[in-house]
């Protein structure tokens, strides 16, 4: 995400808070630990000279990282007092990034009322500003959550917004996850040609603006031709994106673990539709993997529902039992967690 300039408010502070936070955010998908501790030295420093512009987007940048680590209570907190620390200082930048991490947050616990209202909140006060670069993404957060709603056509209106805020500002990088997340919802709209068209512009953009969100398009892109029927492309989409991150394991910058989880998804649902049960199962398994070591409920959800399915058909039954009953378990656990974020919110609406 571009760096705010509202941070820049402090001349003794501004240099060096502001190349620490440069440094972390350069590194933060090859070396995590390290950019944390760039982050937490940026905050520090910020704390010391009263720059609580600086202080709040060190805080923002901690609560991303834990998000991406998998420690998504961690983040809501700390993004809770980022959004709370910019307010006070007028860093207003700086607290919408905050309302949209807390959104998202909110959006992957099942709370999609709470992330909206999160979300549509940062957009509205983002522009009472003139920084403009983030707006698509913003757009794009908030069609997502319509999406997951259930609700496509307001999501399809919203991606279409961000597509033109993207034009407007010159963000070929994040048309290319707009285009995918439209190819996506296309798809599972029955919208196969349309679906398989958006995701090959997606292809050429993330090519050239966005490589390490190459696979991830390859993938969906595969799932798309598989159900037009042209297994031979699907098959070039899935040993492409299987290679990048291969490739990108061995030599860097390190896949993040939800590239890697929505490729060996993305294959075993093709395997699926095949009827290549094996093939289906081993990729599934793949990404159950994934999901459990970086905490990816939603995909676990959907590799254990498709992983019973597959057991099904292979008659091996005590298995696909065993992936129901632990789907359920996970569907409660979520929907504690859910409750316990509501709750959370609650107590800080009522504490400020």
């Amino acid at each position: 995400m571009t760096v705010d300039t509202t941070t820049d408010t402090s001349r003794t502070s501004g240099e060096s808070v502001r190349e620490l936070l440069d440094r972390a955010k350069s590194i933060e998908l090859d070396d995590p630990a390290t950019s944390r501790t760039l982050v937490q030295q940026a905050r520090v420093t910020a704390h010391s000279r009263g720059d609580e512009a600086g202080e709040a987007e060190s805080l923002y940048h901690l609560a991303s990282l834990a998000y991406y680590t998998g420690h998504a209570d961690e983040a809501f907190g700390v993004a809770v007092d980022a959004r709370d620390l910019a307010r006070k200082a007028g860093a207003v930048v700086v607290e919408v990034w905050a309302l949209n991490l807390m959104g998202i947050v909110h959006s992957n616990a099942g709370n999609h009322s709470e992330a909206l209202s999160c979300c549509l909140r940062g957009l509205e006060q983002y522009r009472t500003t003139d920084h403009r670069v983030n707006e698509g993404g913003l757009l794009n957060t908030i069609a997502s959550i319509h999406h997951s709603l259930g609700d496509t056509d307001r999501a399809i209106v919203t991606y279409e917004a961000a597509l033109t805020a993207n034009k407007q500002l010159g963000r070929p990088d994040d048309d290319a996850i707009t285009l995918t997340n439209m190819a996506q919802l296309r798809s599972q709209r029955g919208e196969f040609f349309l679906a398989a068209s958006l995701g090959e512009s997606a292809l050429e953009l993330s090519r050239h603006h966005a490589p390490a969100f190459v696979p991830d398009v390859l993938a969906n892109l595969g799932e798309a031709y598989c159900s037009l029927g042209d297994s031979a492309r699907a098959a070039e989409c899935f040993d492409e994106a299987l290679e990048l991150i291969d490739e990108r394991m061995q030599n860097g910058p390190m896949p993040t673990p939800s590239t890697v989880a929505n490729v060996f998804m993305a294959r075993g649902k093709a395997s699926l539709r095949e009827f290549n049960f094996l093939r289906a199962e081993a990729s599934l398994l793949r990404a159950l993997e994934v999901s459990q070591q970086s905490s990816l409920p939603a995909v676990e959800l959907d590799a254990r529902e498709l992983l019973a399915k597959v057991y099904r058909e292979l008659s091996r039954f005590e298995e696909a039992l065993n992936h129901q009953e632990a789907r359920f378990d996970l569907h409660q656990d979520l929907f504690n967690q859910g409750t316990d974020l509501r709750i959370k919110t609650l107590q800080i609406a009522h504490d400020t």
